[in-house]
């Protein structure tokens, strides 16, 4: 219900455990604004072309990864899920081939890092570059051909890229940078094939398969 919402950037209000959450419209962007508890109320700015890029997962993932103060704002600013599949580490040998299908769970939020903070007022670099790559990790069985299963997903930003601080006329004095990657896990079953088309041997199991990653910063009074 709420991915449908964000995809229509409608204005509305539904609840998501004891979190109340509001849409509102702004020219460039949509705002989500939710209750946590009955002391703390956050907002989250979707920039509208990013609106179908961002599903149920990611919001609730958002706010789950931080102990959040009464009044702060989330923005996402980023979503990117190019995936990055490696050079099979097999390749077909005596005549056999390789079929592989999988099927995806549900997304769920992997490893989130802190990039950099950016003063009210201020435009800042990286002191060095930020990097970070997370790969599919095999959790049961043992594929013939692991590229095939899934990739990597890097989020990697150079020193030249620029972070902005909270205007000046912001009541905020500080804005945090952070990457959130998600993940979905995968069934697989690969099929070594012969080279009359005979399954001569079939493997199965499960794997944590990446997406994409959110560069999103968070504006607070510190």
């Amino acid at each position: 219900m709420l991915k449908k919402l964000l995809s229509l950037a409608l204005v509305a209000v539904m609840v998501i455990g004891m979190g109340t959450i509001s849409f509102a419209t702004e020219a460039s962007s949509k705002e989500l604004l939710i209750k946590i508890d009955p002391k703390t109320d956050i907002t989250i700015v979707v920039p509208n072309d990013l609106m179908h890029q961002i599903g149920a997962s990611e919001i609730e993932g958002l706010i789950g990864n931080q102990n959040f103060s009464n009044g702060d704002v989330i923005t996402i600013h980023e979503v990117n899920d190019t995936i990055s599949v490696p050079t099979p580490d097999i390749q077909p040998r005596f005549g056999y081939t390789y079929q592989t299908t999988k099927t995806l769970g549900s997304e769920w939020k992997a490893q989130d890092y802190f990039v950099i903070s950016a003063a009210k007022g201020q435009t800042t670099t990286l002191s060095s570059r930020f990097s970070q790559t997370i790969t599919t990790g095999i959790t049961l069985g043992d594929p013939f051909v692991k590229a095939d299963i899934g990739g990597s997903v890097t989020a990697e930003y150079s020193v030249s890229h620029q972070f902005v601080g909270p205007p000046e006329t912001s009541s905020f004095n500080s804005r945090e940078f952070r990457v959130q990657f998600y993940a979905k896990t995968a069934s697989w079953t690969q099929k070594k094939i012969n080279s009359s088309g005979t399954v001569v041997e079939t493997r199965t199991g499960k794997a944590d398969v990446p997406t994409k990653y959110l560069l999103y910063s968070i504006d607070r009074r510190v």
